[in-house]
């Protein structure tokens, strides 16, 4: 997944996804969301975002993407018990407030590893 365009096309693979099975996919995904709950949803997006940020070198893309997943459910916590006064709101309705447009720029997003192609 990591390698540029040009390698891709050199080993004979197809670079081009067409629109129906990307959707497919984002069906699927949501489907697994909709299962499994919203909190899952952010070791899907967190990670990538972290891929597009730092690049492809695993040995810094999985601490961080630990660190950033921890730090992003933390403070969507606090977010959850402050946001409403004498209330308070489901994390997996703000996360997935966040995630789901984060998950739809992925999808249409042509950068990858921090560069764009």
């Amino acid at each position: 997944m990591g390698l540029e365009k040009q390698l891709a096309a050199a080993a004979g693979l197809d670079n081009e996804v067409p629109a129906d099975q990307k959707a497919v996919s984002v069906m699927m995904v949501g489907t697994a969301v909709y299962s499994c709950g919203m909190i899952g949803f952010v070791g899907l997006v967190i990670p990538h975002g972290v891929r597009m940020v730092f690049g492809t070198n695993h040995k810094y893309v999985i601490p961080v993407s630990a660190l950033s997943g921890g730090i992003f459910l933390i403070w969507a916590d606090v977010a959850c018990r402050v946001i409403l006064a004498y209330s308070e709101i489901p994390i997996g309705m703000l996360v997935s407030m966040i995630g789901a447009p984060c998950f739809i720029y992925l999808m249409v997003c042509k950068a990858y590893g921090g560069v764009s192609k």
